[in-house]
């Protein structure tokens, strides 16, 4: 069988798979490059050479310069090209064992829940607020955000249930609580209220699903507006919460909640960077004990009207419109007394007026 016949075949199987139809395309791409490369070579173990030369030397053209890729990006491409030849000739790859890089972010380089803050004080739309505090409070990977729709999402008295419909580990149900409120108003306002319609959509009609770049670019553009210097990326939204969670989740809750396998030593990683454990040890070594008064600056109260639940930073109810807050009480009171004022004045000044209104009334 020729190259392009066991190609064709594989891409089949991958699409009785269920697999993306970007991850689809990826895999049409990085394995059609390799097999260009290696020519009308056999697949057998003698093509590992081949492989490991096609691995070194991959690169690609930025601004005209020739570039290396990431060593993230070089383990996803030996992961697919590794697949295609278990497929094609299982011997060829025994010898082929992609190694994930290791994460390398410092715990300066996550966002902060003060970052968060910012980031949804600059959203200019009811979809980029409800997407910053969703992407964030849920943890979710970009892919699992792009699957969920209208109708995954369940409102009740708690915030919102959502069920991810795909994931690594399959479909999971998680709690939503500080971003109920964003997420609520949100979609009362969609633009495609089916419920198959994707929840995160476009804001050009005809208001189909949210892309890849569409999501990078908007979390770059509010990064920017709002001075956060940090890479503002999709992944790092979770690193960030991962991150924070690890100081407050068991690892097997952490494994349900963000989607990993039983197996998964992820959360370690966390953990590691949260240092949640250490520093209390050590400052009680040196004779330092400290009380954990931590209080997360994204929490949710009750609207004490219609009971919704909504982010303490909230000035009115995001359901009813009630004033949550000191100033947005004082605001309302001084609206209303000087509506009061100068309706009096009015009164004062056309002493008929209220007569004329009742009549208007009558005959209406």
């Amino acid at each position: 069988m020729r190259h392009e016949e066991i190609f064709k075949a594989y891409l089949r199987k991958r699409r009785n798979e269920s697999v993306s139809d970007k991850t689809l395309a990826d895999d049409k791409d990085q394995i059609g490059r390799f097999l260009f490369f290696v020519g009308d070579k056999e697949l057998d173990d003698k093509i590992v050479c081949d492989y490991q030369d096609y691995i070194r030397d991959y690169t690609f053209l930025k601004k005209g310069k020739k570039c290396h890729y990431s060593k993230y990006s070089i383990y996803q491409i030996e992961t697919k090209i590794k697949k295609f030849l278990r497929f094609a000739s299982p011997e060829s790859c025994e010898s082929i064992k992609p190694k994930l890089p290791k994460n390398r972010k410092l715990p300066e380089d996550m966002l902060t829940e003060a970052d968060i803050e910012a980031l949804l004080n600059v959203c200019q739309t009811l979809r980029d607020k409800a997407l910053v505090a969703f992407l964030y409070e849920s943890g979710c990977r970009k892919g699992e955000l792009f699957a969920i729709k209208l109708q995954n999402v369940v409102f009740d008295s708690l915030g919102a249930v959502v069920t991810i419909p795909t994931g690594k580990t399959g479909a999971r149900r998680i709690r939503v609580v500080f971003a109920a409120s964003y997420l609520r108003q949100y979609i009362e306002a969609h633009p495609n209220k089916t419920s198959d319609s994707p929840l995160f959509c476009s804001t050009l009609a005809p208001y189909g699903r949210l892309s890849d770049s569409g999501l990078r670019g908007q979390l770059k553009e509010i990064a920017k507006r709002a001075n956060v210097k940090k890479n503002v990326y999709p992944h790092l939204v979770r690193h960030s919460r991962c991150t924070q969670l690890a100081k407050h989740l068991t690892e097997q809750q952490m494994k349900v909640y963000l989607g990993w396998s039983p197996g998964s030593s992820s959360p370690q990683t966390y953990v590691h960077l949260a240092g949640q454990d250490i520093d209390p040890a050590i400052l009680k070594m040196n004779g330092i004990e400290v009380e954990d008064t931590y209080v997360s600056s994204l929490r949710a109260g009750r609207c004490p009207r219609c009971k919704e639940i909504n982010p303490e930073t909230s000035s009115y109810c995001g359901k009813c419109g009630m004033p949550l807050r000191d100033d947005s009480i004082k605001q309302l009171e001084t609206e209303q007394d000087t509506f009061e004022t100068e309706f009096s004045q009015l009164i004062a000044k056309y002493p008929n007026i209220l007569e004329a209104l009742a009549k208007y009334k009558k005959n209406d």
